[in-house]
């Protein structure tokens, strides 16, 4: 997969893709709604999650600040996320893996940032 196809993929949740959604608006309200703030698994790090997305705010910084954005760090620093109040839609990928010392420090974090500055998009609080 590269950053278009990911970006394409949460475009059709956020807006649709020429007239496509892949799933109903409602239905992407439930998965973006918070289901746990636990720490992951995984990661080890407290994560705000819904069904299966990462959920802005605290260690997910490189998803865009809007309450009701969503999406997934990959490993490495790729990120795939959706704004569906600023129909927005990103992906990059990264052809170097990387995992920062401290998480809100990263690349991701700092491109997600830099996109949401040359759109003015401002963080929303929930």
């Amino acid at each position: 997969m590269n950053a278009r196809d990911l970006a394409r993929h949460y475009a059709s949740l956020a807006t649709g893709v020429d007239g496509v959604r892949l799933l109903p608006a409602q239905r992407v309200a439930l998965a973006a709604r918070q289901q746990t703030a636990e720490p992951d698994q995984v990661i080890r790090w407290k994560v705000r999650k819904g069904l299966g997305y990462f959920l802005h705010g605290e260690n997910g910084e490189s998803i865009s600040q809007s309450p009701d954005s969503f999406g997934h760090p990959g490993a490495g620093g790729s990120v795939g996320y959706a704004d569906p109040f600023h129909g927005l839609a990103v992906g990059f990928t990264k052809t170097r893996l990387t995992a920062p010392a401290d998480r809100n420090t990263g690349s991701d974090v700092k491109i997600t940032a830099k996109i949401r500055e040359a759109l003015g998009i401002e963080r929303r609080q929930a």
